[in-house]
């Protein structure tokens, strides 16, 4: 219902904690092969994503977890409502603690809905079922999101360096560059890894 929808809408809060122990290492072990998928359908999709989760608090350490991969300022611009019974059709509104209403549109939903069918909205979203898990996005992975594959998200510190590599190519208002997302990842994988692969990588950036 709207009221379900409304409530469980935070426009105004600060995005999920991280868990208190373990860090990133706890929430990404048994689903590294969703996040780089998840990264560029978050920054490059065209539709907006649902993240299904076994229960709403996982679902918010996952989107935690990737607000770890991704500049606060990038993360403040993605709408995201977590814990609803259902999934609004288009924009939705709140009713403000001040009374004033106020209309956005959510890019990641984050529902509670243990009778979720995956068939029903794999048309108009990009659906991430962690239950079983599977997912429908299907685009090539980009290089920061290849990059990202290869890195080890269970190293905390191996995570937040990547999150250090790529950040400058996001502007203060959130935006940000694809082009030198590209080229900050790959400068990060060759200062990692080395080799004559990300080597080139770096040089077909200049």
């Amino acid at each position: 219902s709207a009221a379900e929808l409304s409530a469980a809408v935070l426009p105004d809060a600060a995005l999920p904690l991280p868990p208190r122990e373990g860090g990133i290492s706890s929430v990404v072990h048994d689903l590294h092969h969703i996040f780089p998928k998840l990264f560029d359908a978050l920054l490059r999709g065209q539709k907006p994503v649902i993240l299904i989760a076994e229960t709403p608090e996982r679902a918010a350490q996952y989107f935690t977890a990737i607000g770890m991969l991704l500049p606060l300022s990038f993360m403040r611009r993605v709408g995201f409502c977590m814990g609803s019974a259902g999934i609004a059709d288009g924009p939705v509104t709140v009713t403000r603690n001040d009374g004033v209403q106020e209309t956005f549109s959510v890019q990641v939903w984050m529902p509670d809905m243990p009778s979720f069918r995956f068939e029903s909205y794999a048309e108009e979203y990009h659906v991430f079922d962690t239950r079983v898990p599977r997912d429908n996005y299907t685009q090539p992975l980009s290089l920061a999101a290849r990059v990202l594959e290869e890195t080890d998200l269970g190293d905390e510190t191996a995570a937040r360096r990547f999150a250090a590599g790529i950040a400058a190519a996001f502007s203060p208002d959130g935006s940000f560059d694809e082009g030198e997302l590209g080229r900050r990842a790959a400068v990060y994988a060759f200062e990692m890894r080395g080799g004559r692969e990300n080597a080139r990588a770096v040089l077909d950036f200049g």
